[in-house]
């Protein structure tokens, strides 16, 4: 039985192999995809292929199991066909021509032989019951998978005959242009929203500048403020000096006109008898007043040098973007200069003159502009390089 279980698997196997050579222009990738070959000699991967695919592997069963329903057949007819009892155990005595023991062995024998019919009987309806069973199911199996192949060719019959329609050709054709056309719908916006992004990002560095600029402009009207508390405090005490200076010329006026000595109390208010009085008692304050304004032209004399360097930034790329793109959008760069007409020249020979706090906040206001119109020409001829 065994061996017959290996002659029908061997046959099975050997058809596979037949059915796979048979129709070479049907196969599967190395991922698994079901593939057919067109008349140009082109691999498709397509759902033709894997009913195509489905249908010969779904034959390839059915014959397979018709197969085996045969095999079984010839062998139910085999066991039908054999004589049972052909070969019977026959016991001779060799030894001794004893004949008593003859009819004693005779019986045993006979015995056996019921026994082994018996069995054979019934090992051949069992085998008779499990082959009309297996028969029956096969036979089910069979049907199922013929109409299951039915349906899928007439479901191939019906889209070969869709795909040579010329108007599901042109609905085709019609939904590729489609999707190609919103693939470069969606490619331009993406285009779009990138350069709305870096507008973005550039007028968010402009606003975080813009406040940087306010936050040193707010620092400046505080230490002006701190000066001029300073200068006020300064004069206060000079006022005070001044007047305690008039009160004891005053005095010493009249205390000459009694002794008798012509004396002009009015020569004492003369500015030069303040002027002299004042520069005899140096203030601190404005000693104060002017290392601040010291201190506070360092730093416009840094963010100066850090204006010109931006300028030469954009000067550089203006000449790389001209030489690159001499057929792209034009585009005019900003003056180097403020809304008051001054430039880095201008603006150097004040900050080396200026004498007071107003001055050097006027020079950094200027600078401030200047460098706002150079990061502007940047950002713009940066955003004009991403452009496609």
């Amino acid at each position: 039985m065994r061996k017959q279980w290996s002659i029908l698997f061997s046959l099975i196997f050997a058809y596979a192999l037949f059915a796979q050579a048979e129709n070479p222009k049907l196969g599967r990738t190395e991922s698994g995809k079901a593939f057919r070959i067109d008349s140009e000699g082109n691999k498709v991967v397509d759902y033709i292929a894997d009913l195509e695919s489905n249908v010969e592997g779904l034959q390839r069963q059915v014959q397979g199991l018709e197969d085996e329903l045969r095999e079984k057949v010839r062998i139910i007819e085999n066991l039908q066909e054999g004589r049972s009892g052909q070969d019977r155990i026959v016991e001779k005595d060799l030894v001794d021509n004893s004949a008593r023991f003859a009819d004693t062995n005779f019986a045993q024998s006979r015995q056996i032989e019921q026994a082994s019919d018996a069995a054979s009987n019934s090992a051949k309806s069992q085998l008779n019951f499990e082959c009309e069973r297996t028969d029956a199911i096969r036979r089910a199996e069979i049907a199922s998978l013929q109409d299951k192949i039915k349906l899928l060719e007439d479901e191939n019959s019906s889209l070969s005959s869709r795909l040579k329609d010329p108007s599901t050709t042109a609905m085709l054709n019609s939904r590729f242009d489609m999707d190609s056309q919103e693939g470069d719908d969606n490619r331009r916006n993406l285009d779009n929203s990138k350069a709305q992004i870096l507008s973005l990002e550039d007028e968010i560095r402009m606003t975080d500048e813009r406040i940087s600029q306010l936050k040193d402009e707010l620092e400046v009207k505080r230490q002006e403020y701190a000066l001029l508390e300073k200068e006020i405090d300064s004069l206060n005490k000079t006022e005070n000096f001044v007047l305690k200076s008039e009160d004891n010329a005053v005095n010493e006026a009249k205390r000459g006109t009694s002794e008798g000595k012509s004396f002009d109390s009015r020569a004492s208010l003369k500015p030069d008898f303040l002027t002299t009085n004042k520069y005899s008692y140096p203030s601190k304050a404005e000693s104060d007043r002017l290392q601040a304004l010291e201190s506070l032209k360092g730093s416009v004399s840094t963010e100066f040098n850090q204006v010109k360097s931006i300028i030469s930034k954009r000067d550089n790329m203006l000449k790389d973007y001209k030489s690159q793109h001499k057929t792209s959008v034009a585009f005019n760069p900003s003056k180097p200069c403020s809304s008051n007409g001054d430039n880095l020249r201008s603006l150097h020979s004040r900050l080396e003159r200026a004498q007071s706090i107003d001055d050097l906040s006027n020079v950094k206001k200027s600078l401030r502009e200047i460098e706002t119109k150079m990061n502007d020409d940047i950002a713009l001829m940066q955003r004009l390089k991403s452009l496609p």
